[in-house]
């Protein structure tokens, strides 16, 4: 059974509504152009959605259990999309240069702007808020829409572009995933493991983050293709303290034919 979201009750946005969310960087170059104080003043401020997971809660079992994900998804993410929101209303009034024109366009693709160019953001509460909450925003869209019902040896497809892209990148799909296990595992408290497409060196790479960073803070030339949330709310009320056992688990939910739709979007 489909999921709903729980703040609107609307059903389940397509995974090519997903994708479009999580391309984050396609146009964080293009920033917008300052608005009047006559459109400022009668304007509402940006409201960011929460999206309805793209699968029941009870998908992901055994890796993830129907607990988890209601805590990980109604409450965690609704927090960093309702904090964002807050944060997005206080820069359209102080700071409404770094907003699209029209405030009802306001999306991930601003986020990912704004978090690409935090040192923009004068007020130093809103760009804290920004960097942790806009990052968690952008952080877990792309975690829940990279994620589907376990399969076994669940691997990219062989002879696809993702497939060739990882060994050439890393000699094989299994070094890949040992080289993102072991990069999640050091990520010392809380954080994340990406494997991301660095546009200016044209390679795939993994890396580790802490709190709700990531590589798009970095560069806009970072496009994030899959990132391992290793913060506890995401494993702890089933895996305890073994964090290990929920990364290497959760190669088994990964959504390879999204990932190689975003994968081969930006080459």
């Amino acid at each position: 059974m489909a999921a709903t979201s729980p703040s609107t009750g609307r059903g389940i946005p397509s995974r090519r509504d997903f994708l479009g969310l999580a391309a984050w960087s396609a146009a964080a170059l293009a920033m917008p152009k300052k608005a009047s104080a006559a459109e400022s003043a009668v304007e509402a401020p940006p409201v960011l959605p929460l999206p309805p997971l793209p699968y029941s809660y009870t998908a992901l079992e055994p890796v993830i259990d129907e607990e988890t994900m209601k805590l990980h998804h109604d409450k965690h993410f609704a927090t960093y999309t309702k904090t964002l929101n807050a944060a997005l209303a206080q820069l359209a009034v102080t700071q409404r240069d770094l907003l699209p024109k029209d405030l009802s366009t306001t999306n991930a693709v601003t986020v990912a702007a704004l978090v690409s160019s935090l040192k923009q953001i004068k007020d130093e509460k809103v760009r804290s808020t920004i960097r942790n909450h806009g990052g968690g925003y952008l952080n877990h869209l792309l975690y829940f829409s990279t994620l589907r019902p376990m399969r076994e040896k669940n691997a990219p497809k062989a002879g696809s572009k993702i497939e060739a892209a990882l060994i050439s990148s890393f000699g094989s799909v299994e070094a890949f995933k040992q080289e993102l296990i072991d990069k999640s595992m050091s990520q010392f408290g809380s954080g994340w493991g990406w494997l991301y497409y660095d546009g200016s060196a044209q390679k795939l790479k993994v890396s580790n983050t802490p709190n709700q960073d990531t590589p798009v803070m970095e560069s806009v030339n970072n496009i994030c293709l899959f990132g391992i949330d290793v913060w506890e709310h995401a494993y702890y009320l089933r895996r305890k303290n073994d964090r290990g056992a929920y990364v290497k688990a959760i190669f088994d939910l990964v959504d390879w034919d999204t990932v190689e739709a975003m994968y081969t979007a930006h080459v």
